[in-house]
């Protein structure tokens, strides 16, 4: 009956929008995690894939203190990092958002012709961010330097980026679980250390 199939269709959107904002609500009908769950049992769903990012953000911060003195050689480095990591997310949840829907859509998806098409498209989005950064860099901070690092770090944090967001929702299916999980907590945490070592490691290299 219709209104069966509206109720499954909901009950699998707000579930996989539950797991996207890293709710782990173990098998529990969706309603009873919107409406009847207690505080602690809120809280006990929600604090793992907090715990998570955290020690993603420890892992950031032991990055950057690695590459100190790449970034006191051009400190304003240093204030272009949020906008690496915000990009890495931005693309990465795209990729990976628009990949987890056809994986659901398309059982027979055609895998390797969906991810040659997306890297593609990632490259000539990369080739734009990175076009867009320089030019508005190179007038901000007046430094050729810092401007080719910054559009080389967004070109290819950008490529690299589709990886990630292609490889972990694969692995998730292949081992059983819903790929939805891939998109929340955990893609932020390895995109986020990912984009950093890539700036970090572009600038220590143009810099000697």
């Amino acid at each position: 009956p219709s209104d069966k199939i509206l109720e499954v269709l909901n009950h699998e959107h707000t579930e996989a929008v539950l797991r996207m904002a890293g709710v782990n609500h173990k098998g529990a009908h969706v309603s009873e995690v919107l409406l009847d769950s207690t505080s602690f049992e809120r809280f006990k769903m929600r604090l793992p894939w907090l715990i998570l990012g955290m020690f993603g953000g420890v892992l950031s911060a032991i990055v950057i203190g690695l590459f100190e003195e790449t970034l006191a050689k051009q400190l304003i480095l240093a204030a272009f990092v949020p906008t690496i990591v915000y990009m890495a997310d931005a693309v990465g949840s795209q990729s990976q958002m628009l990949f987890i829907r056809a994986l659901s859509v398309e059982h027979n998806l055609n895998i390797k012709k969906y991810i040659a098409k997306e890297f593609i498209v990632n490259f000539f989005i990369g080739i734009a961010l990175a076009t867009l950064i320089f030019f508005v860099s190179l007038v901000w901070v007046k430094d050729i330097v810092v401007s080719t690092i910054l559009a080389t770090s967004i070109l290819i944090t950008v490529c690299f980026t589709i990886v990630v967001a292609l490889t972990l929702p694969l692995l998730f299916r292949a081992k059983g679980y819903d790929p939805a999980i891939a998109s929340g907590p955990l893609s932020t945490v390895v995109h986020d250390g990912l984009s950093l070592c890539i700036y970090l490691v572009v600038a220590s290299l143009m810099l000697g």
